[in-house]
């Protein structure tokens, strides 16, 4: 910090170490520095703004609500990944040729309750909202994870040697009959009576959900891969770009915060492009036809 070359910090991130790209706390000693200031003005400036960065999703929840009406705060975990999703929802409806107003139409599955999953419903819910009304009822649906320990031993509260335990993690429906639920997942969960009429019920599994709720879209904001295979992705998609392309063929938008591989859609590319130039010459402003492309 001493050789610090600026005179004018505009913004300060801080983060306590304890949930790193989601993998938790690693055991880095974090470096705490004072920051504080007792510059009046600077205290009282509305643009001052506080960036909380890698909390872990109890602390995100509990710093954000106890602070955000009272300073300017911004957690980009929760509020950065929300903002970025909200775009996306609204832009798969352009997408779709559909006047943006059919958001609120739309019907989401969202998997993974932690504070990404769990912002990301909060902003597309408060969106539908702003468009429909306060009373307006989304029709979103939020899984989260349980295990489950297999074993007759278990229930005896003992190991036997020799003797492999299987643990099961599945992605289940949140609703409010789900005992000892994250607080914070509480207001998002469903009540027995919206779902019924789907043949849902308490942690109905994701294949069922997305067979029942045929979705428009499937957010994945879970730590663990693999939870969208070809079973999921036959009626909807996720996975790799390449697993995207092969269950769902090629009328798709795939979008990810993560690294994949490059997937050779010159056949996708080029018929997008056919169709583009075939639309610009429907209109009179391309004198170029879409079979001079082939």
């Amino acid at each position: 910090m001493g050789i610090w070359l600026l005179l004018y910090c505009n913004m300060i991130v801080l983060t306590d170490g304890s949930r790193i790209l989601g993998l938790g706390d690693l055991g880095i000693l974090p470096v705490m520095l004072d920051v504080g200031t007792n510059n009046q003005k600077l205290l009282e400036d509305c643009l001052s703004i506080d960036f909380f960065e890698d909390f872990q999703m109890k602390w995100a929840f509990e710093r954000l609500q106890r602070y955000q009406k009272r300073f300017c705060m911004f957690n980009d975990d929760m509020q950065g990944t929300a903002g970025v999703a909200l775009a996306g929802l609204l832009g798969s409806v352009r997408a779709q040729g559909r006047p943006l107003t059919n958001y609120v139409n739309q019907k989401i599955v969202v998997v993974g309750a932690g504070s990404a999953g769990l912002d990301v419903f909060n902003m597309a819910t408060k969106a539908v909202s702003r468009m429909a009304g306060a009373e307006a009822s989304p029709q979103f649906f939020l899984l989260d994870k349980d295990v489950w320990f297999y074993s007759y031993c278990l229930l005896s509260n003992f190991f036997v040697p020799n003797v492999n335990y299987r643990i099961s993690l599945y992605y289940g429906l949140i609703t409010t009959e789900r005992k000892g639920a994250d607080p914070a997942a509480a207001p998002f969960a469903k009540a027995p009576g919206e779902i019924k009429g789907l043949g849902l019920r308490e942690g109905a599994n994701l294949v069922e959900v997305v067979k029942r709720v045929k979705p428009h879209v499937l957010l994945g904001l879970s730590e663990v891969s693999g939870i969208f295979n070809e079973q999921v992705g036959s009626p909807l998609t996720e996975c790799t770009a390449v697993d995207a392309f092969n269950h769902a063929g090629e009328n798709i938008v795939f979008a990810s915060g993560s690294p994949f591989k490059n997937v050779d859609l010159a056949e996708v590319g080029a018929v997008v492009v056919r169709a583009a130039v075939a639309e610009e010459l429907a209109e009179g402003r391309c004198d170029v036809g879409p079979k001079e492309l082939r």
